[in-house]
């Protein structure tokens, strides 16, 4: 246990420090004990994400999912490649299947939402948003989506009302 644990610290000062090949060849070691652990999978394809190595990412993601099928950080770097690749259908099963684990998850929502606002269903992005600020009013980050998305839909009354509400929050936004 102790060396699983300093292999995964090293793992991630190599990764943090964009030492790519040392990172992933310390992973390599952590899997040659434990093959299936998901969690090492999973950074695996973070560090190849990193190194923009695509095809890698989803060789590893795959055998993460396929160890574990719920694993939410695979699930959401999943997600995260799909954006990337514009692969929006793709990323929003992905979103369906993290939001039937958890209906209330934040990042998903956001990620639903963002991927509305890409492909200019603005109606759409709203009610993942509304959900986040029932839980969380003061939520930046769903606050200025709602308000691009109000924004490119016209709605600008209710767009300046989050932008107000925002630099309440974000009192940086003031000098704007």
């Amino acid at each position: 246990p102790q060396q699983e644990s300093l292999l995964e610290t090293l793992a991630q000062v190599y990764w943090l420090t964009d030492q790519i090949p040392q990172a992933l060849a310390t992973m390599d070691q952590q899997l040659q004990t434990s093959p299936d652990n998901v969690g090492v999978l999973r950074n695996k394809a973070a560090v190849f994400m990193k190194a923009k190595d695509f095809p890698q990412v989803q060789r590893q993601l795959d055998r993460a999912l396929k160890a574990a099928p719920n694993h939410l950080g695979a699930l959401f770097l999943q997600v995260t490649l799909h954006m990337q690749n514009k692969a929006y259908s793709q990323a929003t099963a992905v979103i369906d299947k993290i939001l039937e684990l958890d209906a209330e998850n934040v990042e998903a929502l956001l990620h639903r939402a963002a991927i509305a606002i890409e492909n200019k269903n603005y109606d759409q992005a709203l009610p993942p948003l509304n959900t986040i600020l029932k839980k969380q009013p003061a939520h930046s980050a769903a606050l200025m989506n709602r308000a691009i998305a109000n924004l490119l839909s016209d709605r600008l009354d209710r767009a300046q009302r989050d932008y107000e509400r925002l630099k309440e929050i974000v009192p940086k936004l003031h000098a704007v």
